[in-house]
C-alpha cells in the first residue's frame, strides 16, 4: 500500500515539486507529485530525515540517528556516500535496526542541505549520546565530495578551542533560577538532589558557590528572605546569613537519614515540614512556592502502588509490592479515589500555614505526574502547571505544552476519561477543558472549580503515564499576582493578569550573539533573546529567565511604558 504510512518522520520537496516522505517504520522513502499521486518507492532502512539538493536532485537521508547517506537522484536512486554519525571520523557502518520498537523512537537528529554552497554542505544537529565531556548537542558540517563525505567543522571542538563549554538543554541539567526578593542575589542550581548551588550578585557580578545543609531538590526564598530548602519528603527553613535553621512551630523533628525514602544526610532538623513525596522512577519533585504572607505550597508525586501492581503487575514481583506498600504506610497518605482520577501516577498539592501547620491536603485531586510548577498568592489562590493541553474547539491548543491553571484557596478537581479501575462512566456534558495524548488519540479532561487556564506552558511532557518528566519548567508570580509563564515553543515568556488575560509576550528567538542593545546580532524590539526559556523567577521590577539553550540567565527589567506621578494632598488631620 503506497498511501499507508507508518510513523513518518520527515518530508522534503525537490525543485520539480515532488514530495519525499521518510516513511520510517515502513523502511522506505515515498515520492508523490504535487497532486498526491504516488510516483516511486525508494527502499531504505529506518529513514528518519530526508533532504533534497535543489540543483542536482541528490537525496540525503539520516537513518535512525546513526548514519547519513547520499541516495542518488529520483531517476537513479543508489547509495553513493555515507557518514557514520556514531564515530568522530565517520567511518564504519552502524547496525540499523528494522524493529519498530527501536527505529520508531524519538528522533533527535536534524539535517539541512545547503544546495548553494560550493561544494555542497550538509548541516547535522543531533543530541550526542557519548559520555562526559561530550555532553549536550553536536553540530557538524559535512562536505559532499561525490563518493564520500568530509568533515568540514565540528562546532563542539570549535567551542572548546575558544575556551568555552559546549552546552545544550538536557533533562538532568535543569538550570533552575530563584530571585531573592529582599537582596540583590539570584540563585541557581544545576539539577535535582544537589549539594551546591550558586549565588550571583546582580550588582557586583560576583558568583559564589554555597554548600547546602543537606541534599536539596529545590529552593524558594520567602518574603522575609528566609530560605525554604526542599528535599525528598521534607522542607527545612533557614536564615541564609548564618544557615541556622528557623524551625516551623508545627514542624517535625528529623534525624539524619530519617526514613528509607528521604535524601537528608548529615543535618538534624528541629522543625521541618513533612511532605508526602515518593521517589518512584524520578529523582526530583515538581515545585515549591512561598506566598507574600508566608504560606507554603508544594507539588508532590504520589503513586497508588496497589493500582500500579493490579494494572501493571508484570513489573512488580511480590517482594516489590510489599516494599512499596510499606513505603506508602511510612509516608502516611494514600490519595483518595474517585471516578475519573488517574490512579497510577498523581501529582498532589499541599498547603501549609506560615507556622507549618497543614492547611490543605491533596487540594486539587486529579493532577497527573508530569505537572510541574506551583505558586500561591497572598489571597491563597493556587496556580499549578498542569500537564494537559487546553482544548480549543475539540482540538489540542499545542501538543507537548501544558497550562497554568488557577484555582481558589478551596482548590478544585480534574476528571478524565482514563482507562482506570474506577472509570468516569458519566463524563460532563460540556466540552473538555484539556486533552492529554494517548496512543489512540487523546484523553479528555474536565476541570472543576478552576478560575482560568493559560495554555502554552513549556517545556513539558503531557502523557497519561509519562516515561520521563525531565523536560519541565517553573513559572512565577509578581507582587500583583501577574503570571510569568515560560513558552519554550515560541522562545518567549507570556505575561497574564490575575484573570488570565494575556498582557504581552516577552522575548523572541536569539542565540549567544544577541545579548541586548548593542549586541553583534540585533533581533529588534526590546532586544530580549531566548533559545530555551524554561525556568524563571520574578520579583519587584525584575524578571530572571534561565535560558538553557544559550547557557545563560537573562535579567529583564520590568517597567510601565507610561508612568505618571501624582501628589497626594496632606491629610487635614
Amino acid at each position: 500500500d503506497n498511501f499507508t504510512l507508518n510513523t513518518p518522520k520527515d518530508i522534503a520537496c525537490d525543485s520539480e515539486g515532488r514530495i519525499y516522505v521518510a516513511d520510517t517504520l515502513n523502511h522506505r522513502i515515498q515520492v508523490f507529485n504535487p497532486e498526491g499521486e504516488h510516483l516511486k518507492t525508494i527502499p531504505v532502512d529506518a529513514p528518519g530525515r530526508v533532504g533534497i539538493h535543489q540543483k542536482t536532485g541528490e537525496i540525503y537521508v539520516v537513518q535512525e540517528d546513526k548514519m547519513l547517506i547520499k541516495m542518488g537522484t529520483f531517476d537513479h536512486p543508489a547509495r553513493r556516500a555515507s557518514w557514520n554519525l556514531q564515530r568522530e571520523d565517520g567511518k564504519g557502518k552502524p547496525e540499523i535496526s528494522r524493529k519498530p520498537s527501536v527505529a520508531g523512537l524519538w528522533l533527535s537528529t536534524v539535517m539541512c542541505v545547503d544546495s548553494w554552497a560550493e561544494p555542497t554542505t550538509i548541516w547535522i544537529g543531533r543530541v550526542d549520546t557519548r559520555p562526559w565531556p561530550h555532553i549536550g548537542g553536536q553540530t557538524l558540517l559535512l562536505t559532499d565530495r561525490g563518493d564520500h563525505f568530509e568533515l568540514k567543522e565540528n562546532f563542539e571542538e570549535t567551542v572548546r578551542r575558544a575556551g568555552l563549554v559546549p552546552h545544550m538543554y538536557t533533562g538532568g541539567k535543569m538550570p533552575r533560577v530563584t530571585a531573592d526578593p529582599t537582596r540583590t542575589y539570584v540563585y541557581y542550581e544545576r539539577g535535582p538532589a544537589f549539594t551546591t548551588f550558586y549565588r550571583f550578585d546582580t550588582r557586583s557580578r560576583e558568583v559564589e558557590a554555597i554548600s547546602t545543609p543537606y541534599k536539596t531538590d529545590e529552593i524558594a526564598v520567602g518574603p522575609g528572605g528566609l530560605f525554604y530548602m526542599r528535599s525528598l519528603g521534607l522542607v527545612g527553613r533557614f536564615d541564609p546569613e548564618t544557615w541556622q535553621e528557623v524551625p516551623f512551630d508545627y514542624g517535625v523533628h528529623v534525624q539524619p537519614w530519617w526514613g528509607r525514602t528521604l535524601t537528608l544526610s548529615g543535618r538534624e532538623l528541629i522543625g521541618a515540614l513533612k511532605l508526602f513525596d515518593e521517589p518512584g522512577a524520578k529523582t526530583f519533585q515538581d515545585g515549591i512556592a512561598v506566598s507574600l504572607n508566608g504560606e507554603v505550597a508544594v507539588l508532590s508525586n504520589i503513586y497508588d502502588y496497589k493500582v500500579i501492581v493490579d494494572d501493571l503487575g508484570k513489573y512488580y514481583d511480590t517482594n516489590e509490592y510489599r516494599r512499596v506498600t510499606r513505603l506508602q504506610q511510612l509516608m502516611g497518605y494514600r490519595p483518595m479515589r474517585f471516578p475519573g482520577r488517574n490512579l497510577q501516577m498523581q501529582a498532589t498539592v499541599w498547603v501549609f500555614t506560615p507556622r507549618g501547620e497543614l492547611k490543605s491536603k491533596d487540594v486539587i485531586p486529579g493532577l497527573q505526574v508530569g505537572s510541574c510548577g506551583i505558586q500561591i498568592d497572598v489571597e491563597g489562590n493556587i496556580y499549578v502547571g498542569f500537564a494537559g493541553t487546553p482544548a480549543v474547539a475539540g482540538k489540542p491548543f499545542l501538543k507537548d505544552t501544558g497550562a497554568v491553571v488557577k484555582f481558589p484557596p478551596t482548590g478544585g478537581k480534574l476528571l478524565g476519561d482514563w482507562a482506570t479501575k474506577i472509570p468516569l462512566k458519566e463524563p460532563p456534558s460540556r466540552a473538555p477543558d484539556f486533552l492529554v495524548p494517548t496512543s489512540g488519540g487523546y484523553h479528555r479532561i474536565w476541570a472543576q472549580g478552576a478560575l482560568w487556564a493559560y495554555g502554552g506552558l513549556s517545556s513539558m511532557i503531557t502523557l497519561k503515564t509519562p516515561s520521563c518528566t525531565c523536560p519541565n519548567n517553573r513559572f512565577g508570580l509578581d507582587y500583583y499576582a501577574r503570571s510569568f509563564i515560560p513558552e519554550t515553543y515560541r522562545f518567549s515568556v507570556g505575561v497574564c493578569d490575575t484573570n488570565g488575560n494575556k498582557i504581552m509576550h516577552i522575548g523572541r528567538y536569539g542565540n549567544e550573539d544577541s545579548r541586548g542593545p548593542g549586541s553583534p546580532v540585533s533581533i529588534g524590539g526590546d532586544e530580549i533573546a531566548f533559545a530555551f526559556p524554561c525556568f524563571l523567577s520574578v520579583k519587584d521590577g525584575e524578571l530572571y529567565v534561565s535560558d538553557s539553550g544559550n547557557d545563560r540567565i537573562v535579567q529583564v527589567l520590568l517597567d510601565y511604558h507610561v508612568a505618571e506621578t501624582l501628589r497626594i494632598p496632606a491629610s487635614p488631620l
